[in-house]
């Protein structure tokens, strides 16, 4: 796979999972919120859908780039599971994680607290990341097979063996 390509596909991975982890970052605002007593007015949920979107993209970025630099010539239909969910439970735990050390640096006395609400929000990224992950596994596994593509010299030539 040619450079390009691969980061073409890296972008594509980093707008997909961005685009897939706001309305999960909706629900998961809204169901903190409900549990809390109270009701997420639309500047909360503006900011849960901004949030959504970069550390969706941030985590799709690190599973592309993980994954073309682990799978060496191989598709993604013939990864293991296992490894797919490896990536994508990484993958979506670093950007949470670096939110939660940055709290916990920058706000010494009140740092736990934030700490501990941004651990909570790391578990549920790295579920999303293991949930995208799989996604796009079972996805690619149950997509018809693309056509063989061919080289330009058969198409000006004819088929290889044909006279």
């Amino acid at each position: 796979m040619t450079t390009f390509r691969k980061l073409r596909a890296i972008a594509g991975m980093a707008l997909t999972w961005g685009l897939a982890w706001v309305p999960l970052s909706l629900v998961s605002i809204t169901a903190l919120t409900l549990l809390s007593g109270r009701w997420p007015g639309p500047a909360l949920l503006g900011a849960a859908a901004a949030a959504g979107l970069l550390a969706g993209a941030v985590s799709g970025t690190l599973f592309g780039t993980l994954l073309a630099s682990t799978a060496h010539e191989r598709t993604v239909a013939r990864l293991s599971a296992r490894r797919m969910a490896a990536l994508g439970v990484f993958s979506g735990m670093v950007p949470a994680g670096l939110m939660a050390v940055g709290a916990a640096l920058q706000f010494p006395d009140g740092g736990q607290a934030i700490a501990l609400i941004l651990a909570r929000v790391v578990g549920i990224t790295a579920i999303l990341g293991a949930a995208s992950a799989g996604a796009l596994l079972w996805t690619v596994r149950r997509a018809p097979p693309l056509p063989r593509e061919v080289p330009i010299r058969e198409l000006a030539n004819g088929p290889a063996g044909a006279a």
